[in-house]
């Protein structure tokens, strides 16, 4: 392509010219009023482009209309933010929205629409402080049974055995933990059921979801119920059961078990069967009996002569306990 003469170029360079003092006049009030100052992000203040004869031939732009862009000071770009959020980010508009999509994971923002994340912010919310609470929603995975409850272990348990007693069962689930802001972790959990010997992706009436949460309610309220109890202290004039291995012996790589136990008749009988079982020999053993508790020291070693491993040390105490455990509720 043939380079244009100067005298070609004449036009686009007188324009270029007569453009220069409305320019600077821009960049000086720019600056006037509190342009880029000290600790702000820098960048050109104005930006002024040319095309030359395309410019020309394109004939959209008058001579006067040059493009300029003005970096705002920080104070002006705070105040155009604040003009500008009402349009430009409606989620803002709904507080309620975002602190539940803030409590949520980031697979479950991802996984529905907002129009489906909307939809089960108000579920959440109707659960209140009941056990359980569970609505049908429709999502574009179809129909899915949505349970809301506190998240404690073996929750998914309950849910399937009450989905057992109403002949039902789990197709696909999708399982989030979300924390309250009470504190409290709760489970907000999808599930697209079956018929136990029937199709996927059934329709789930009234009736049956009341019945399927009645189910659930109660099976959650005894889970709680049995763990209290287990969670209760026992009394002070319980009779006290300890079975440990000495931690000092441990650094000798010597095992050493140590057992406190009230005394009974089929006491010692109880430690040696579970230690045999274990096919833990004893090498020595020191026995005495305190104020009705029995203080017994067992040197143990393996069948092999080799030293134990942490696994089988656990193996060995955990046995001998559930049979003082078993000899203790027998003298109860």
């Amino acid at each position: 392509m043939q380079r244009r003469t100067d005298h070609e170029r004449g036009p686009a360079r007188q324009r270029r010219e007569s453009e220069a003092p409305k320019l600077n006049s821009l960049l000086r009030k720019n600056k006037a009023d509190g342009g880029p100052g000290k600790g702000q992000r820098t960048a050109k203040c104005a930006e002024f482009r040319t095309f030359g004869d395309r410019f020309e031939r394109r004939g959209q732009r008058a001579a006067g209309d040059i493009e300029v862009t003005i970096l705002l000071p920080r104070s002006a770009r705070a105040k155009t933010a604040e003009r500008l959020e009402p349009s430009f980010f409606p989620a803002a508009r709904n507080r309620n929205m975002t602190e539940f999509l803030r409590t949520m994971p980031a697979a479950y923002a991802r996984e529905f629409a907002p129009s489906e994340i909307a939809e089960h912010e108000r579920v959440v919310a109707r659960r209140g402080e009941r056990l359980v609470h569970a609505e049908i929603c429709v999502t574009s995975f179809g129909e899915l049974v949505c349970v809301v409850a506190e998240d404690r272990p073996g929750l998914l348990v309950l849910v399937t055995d009450a989905l057992l007693v109403h002949g039902l069962s789990i197709h696909s689930a999708k399982v989030y933990c979300r924390r309250r802001s009470n504190g409290q972790f709760e489970a907000v959990d999808f599930f697209q059921l079956r018929h136990a010997g029937g199709a996927t992706g059934i329709a789930v009436g009234a009736a049956e979801l009341g019945a399927f949460l009645q189910t659930l309610s109660e099976l959650v309220a005894e889970d709680l119920i049995a763990v209290a109890r287990q969670s209760t202290p026992p009394p002070s004039n319980s009779p006290t059961l300890r079975v440990y291995f000495d931690f000092e012996a441990r650094g000798r790589d010597e095992a050493v078990l140590r057992v406190e136990a009230p005394d009974s008749e089929g006491l010692l009988n109880a430690i040696t069967n579970a230690l045999a079982v274990q096919e833990a020999h004893i090498r020595a053993s020191e026995i005495r009996t305190e104020g009705g508790i029995a203080h017994d020291r067992f040197d143990l070693t393996s069948k092999d002569g080799q030293a134990f491993t942490a696994l089988r040390l656990c193996d060995i105490q955990q046995a001998v306990y559930v049979a003082l455990q078993k000899l203790v509720r027998r003298r109860a």
